[in-house]
């Protein structure tokens, strides 16, 4: 479901719903909000662990941010890699995966 509202600055903005997923964040209500140049997304949590919420959904934000910031130094298999390690740290122990070793040419 999308919705489209004119912004006071006369730009319009797109808010959508966005599943997400997990037990905890299950009942979130969560909008995506597109302004400009920027997407928000914005979850409103009505449980007791909303703190706990908050600060995942900011150490996501943050890892993004990074992520970004030196995307063009890393090869796609080396972004993708730090994208796994990250999705999987808890079973990874916080070890971060590398691309696998590249094959030699054959002579």
């Amino acid at each position: 479901m999308n919705n489209q509202t004119d912004h006071p600055t006369g730009e319009t903005a797109t808010t959508a719903l966005v599943p997400i997923p997990g037990p905890l964040l299950l009942h979130a209500p969560a909008r995506q909000i597109r302004h400009g140049a920027q997407t928000r997304i914005v979850i409103t949590h009505p449980h007791a662990e909303s703190a706990w919420v908050e600060g995942a959904c900011r150490e996501i934000a943050a890892f993004f941010k990074n992520l970004r910031q030196t995307a063009e130094q890393l090869m796609p298999m080396q972004r993708w890699c730090r994208v796994l390690s990250r999705a999987l740290v808890k079973y990874l122990n916080g070890r971060e995966l590398r691309p696998p070793a590249l094959l030699p040419a054959p002579s």
